[in-house]
């Protein structure tokens, strides 16, 4: 934003009443342009919803670019906002797949619902990025960026890095419980997974006799 935006808002600031953590304007009724961006009028100005809570939730916005972190331009909670440059913006645009195309200009492509259940593909199946963004209909770098809690950090449960915490090998004693587990059939091989330390597929592997076939 500009030196003389930013100083016409900081000056009438005071009379929006504003949720800064919900990104809310409470006496004002915004309205959505066709790009996908709330908008509210202040003393003959137009800003844009993001913009106004980014400065009240002191950012420093000035020459600068007010991302939205998730993708989601409906999404002006302050914890979803950071101040960027131009070419920074167009960045994180690019690499997570949100550029504007053709009827769903300026609006996320994926829903709540869709990056819960691509969290737990991530959590729970050794498919790649790319497969899953084809599951999708959206780009590898789209489901990255999930994947590394750059963007919809706030929907679901955490990715879980897998180099890190799947690196436990399983001693023969937990394989026989493991396999007492699968055959009771009382609880899910993710349950199962979770309880050992290790991930869904090596408890199918498990399962279905593809590794530890010694073990009974």
């Amino acid at each position: 934003m500009n030196a003389e935006r930013l100083e016409h808002l900081k000056k009438h600031i005071h009379l929006l009443d504003i949720d800064v953590e919900n990104g809310l304007i409470l006496n004002r009724k915004p309205y959505l342009r066709p790009k996908g961006y709330y908008l509210v009028g202040l003393k003959n100005k137009i800003f844009r919803v993001h913009e106004i809570i980014a400065v009240s939730g002191g950012l420093n916005i000035l020459n600068k670019t007010v991302n939205h972190i998730d993708g989601n331009r409906l999404n002006n909670r302050i914890s979803n906002l950071e101040a960027v440059s131009k070419e920074e913006n167009f960045r994180h645009a690019f690499e997570n797949d949100l550029l504007a195309k053709g009827s769903k200009i300026g609006i996320s492509k994926l829903t709540e619902k869709q990056v819960i259940e691509i969290k737990r593909l991530l959590n729970e199946t050794n498919l790649s990025t790319a497969k899953i963004g084809k599951m999708f209909n959206v780009s590898g770098n789209t489901i990255s960026a999930i994947k590394h809690n750059r963007t919809w950090s706030h929907v679901g449960n955490k990715i879980i890095n897998k180099e890190t915490n799947y690196k436990k090998k399983l001693t023969e004693t937990e394989v026989k419980k493991i396999k007492q587990l699968l055959s009771e059939n009382t609880i899910t091989q993710s349950e199962i997974a979770k309880m050992f330390g290790v991930t869904v597929p090596n408890i199918s592997s498990i399962k279905n006799g593809k590794s530890w076939t010694h073990v009974n």
